[in-house]
C-alpha cells in the first residue's frame, strides 16, 4: 500500500484561497466556501477522480492523504509489462481536457505546464487473429470511411448515426449533466 500526502504548499495562502477557489463542475462562477484550513481528508485511490479530488480539496487548502493499493498512482492509466514490453492498460483516448484544465487552474497551476499532450491521428487500432485491422482517428470522416472498408458500407452509415446520436446525448448532457455541482436524482 502507498500512501501519498499533499499539504497545501503555503498553508497560509491556501486558506485564503479556501473563500475565492471556484468549483470545476457546474457554474464556473460559484464559490467554495465552509471547510476550515485544518480539516484533513483522506481519498482512497490514487486513479484520476482520486488524484483530481486531491489537488481540488488541497488548493482550498484542506489536509489531503491519499491512499493507493498499487505501487504507483494513476489508476487505469498504467503501463503493464507483457513480454518484456510496456503496454498502456488504461485509456486509449484523452478526452475532455478543458475538464482537467479546469481542475489545474482550481489548483493555481497551468495544465500544460505538467502535462506533455501530442496530437494524435490514428485514436485507437484494433487487430483480429485473421490479419484484419481497423484503425479510427481522430477525423470522422476518416474514421467512416475505415469501418467502410472494413465492413461495408451500411457499418460505415451505422457509424455516422452512431456518431451524431453520441453528439446529440452529449450535448444534452453536458450542462445539465455533467457539469451541474450536484448529479443526483434529488438535486
Amino acid at each position: 500500500m502507498l500512501v501519498f500526502r499533499q499539504r497545501s504548499a503555503n498553508r497560509s495562502k491556501g486558506a485564503a484561497k479556501c473563500a475565492k477557489i471556484k468549483t470545476v463542475v457546474g457554474d464556473k462562477n460559484r464559490m467554495l466556501t465552509g471547510k476550515a484550513a485544518t480539516d484533513r481528508v483522506i481519498i482512497i485511490g490514487a486513479g484520476m477522480g482520486g488524484l483530481s479530488a486531491a489537488a481540488l480539496l488541497a488548493a482550498r487548502g484542506l489536509d489531503v492523504t491519499v491512499v493507493e493499493r498499487m505501487a504507483k498512482p494513476g489508476g487505469k492509466m498504467r503501463q503493464v509489462n507483457c513480454a518484456g514490453t510496456a503496454v498502456d492498460a488504461g485509456p486509449s483516448v484523452f478526452t475532455m481536457r478543458h475538464l482537467f484544465e479546469d481542475i489545474f487552474d482550481a489548483a493555481g497551476a497551468n495544465f500544460a505546464d505538467h502535462v506533455q499532450t501530442t496530437k494524435a491521428d490514428i485514436l485507437a487500432r484494433h487487430c483480429w487473429a485473421d490479419g484484419s485491422r481497423l484503425d479510427l482517428f481522430a477525423d470522422h470522416a476518416a474514421s467512416r470511411d475505415a469501418i467502410g472498408a472494413l465492413a461495408g458500407a451500411a457499418e460505415a452509415r451505422a457509424f455516422d448515426a452512431f456518431s451524431a446520436e453520441a453528439a446529440r446525448i452529449h450535448t444534452t448532457l453536458d450542462a445539465s449533466f455533467m457539469r451541474r455541482p450536484k448529479t443526483n436524482p434529488v438535486g
